[in-house]
């Protein structure tokens, strides 16, 4: 799934995008980024710290 489909999907399901950052962080949102390595990371931004932060094993 690539971050314009998700973004899709997040809309779809009434998930406000102030409420997610797509490829990079806002403060007080969820954040979802992808690695070089095709790795997702998905965490809380708030106040300039990662909270939360849960990896996926891959791209796929």
């Amino acid at each position: 799934m690539t971050l314009t489909e998700l973004a899709r999907a997040l809309e779809s399901i009434g998930i406000s995008p102030a409420t997610v950052a797509l490829g990079g962080h806002a403060d007080y949102a969820w954040s979802v980024e992808q690695s070089p390595e095709g790795a997702w990371e998905v965490y809380w931004y708030e106040r300039g710290t990662k909270r939360m932060p849960a990896f996926s094993s891959s791209g796929a």
